[in-house]
C-alpha cells in the first residue's frame, strides 16, 4: 500500500504474521495477537506477504464523539495519540476476548435491527476500553 494519511481512526486486530510497515523510522512487522492503531493525520504504508487475517475497525470521531482537543483524551485514548506505540501485543485471554467482540459487531452492522449503529458504538467503547486496560499492563 503506497503512503497516505487517512482522516479516521482505526484498530486492526492481527490473527495472522504477514503486514509489515513500509515507515522507515518506525518498523514493524505483525505479530499474531498485534493491535495496530491509526488516527487521523497518521502516515501509514504497509505491505502484505500473504493472506491477512483479523479485524479491522474504521470510525470517525463525529461517529463515537470524542474530541482530541479535549484535556482527557490522551487518558483515554492512550494509542491514538502522536508520540503512542501504533502497535501492541495482547495476551490469549485478550486475544479471544477482542475476537468476540469484533464478531459481536459484525453480527450487529449484519442485523436488520434500527439501533444496530448505536448498539456497535455501544460495543466499541467497551472494546477501546479493554484495549486501553491492555495497553495500561
Amino acid at each position: 500500500m503506497p503512503l497516505f494519511r487517512g482522516n479516521f481512526y482505526k484498530v486492526s486486530f492481527f490473527i495472522s504474521e504477514v503486514v509489515k510497515t513500509m515507515i522507515p523510522d518506525k518498523p514493524v512487522s505483525s505479530m499474531p495477537n498485534g493491535l495496530y492503531f491509526g488516527y487521523p493525520g497518521k502516515l501509514e504504508s504497509w505491505m502484505r506477504t500473504g493472506d491477512l487475517k483479523g479485524f479491522v475497525v474504521y470510525f470517525t470521531c463525529d461517529y463515537l464523539g470524542i474530541n482530541s482537543t479535549l484535556p482527557n483524551f490522551d487518558a483515554d485514548y492512550p494509542f491514538f495519540t502522536y508520540n503512542s506505540e501504533f502497535y501492541i501485543l495482547v495476551t490469549d485471554e485478550e486475544a479471544s476476548d477482542l475476537m468476540a467482540t469484533a464478531q459481536e459487531m459484525m453480527k450487529e452492522v449484519s442485523s436488520a435491527h434500527p439501533e444496530r449503529f448505536e448498539v456497535v458504538k455501544t460495543v466499541l467503547r467497551r472494546n477501546l476500553h479493554k484495549v486501553r486496560s491492555a495497553k495500561a499492563r
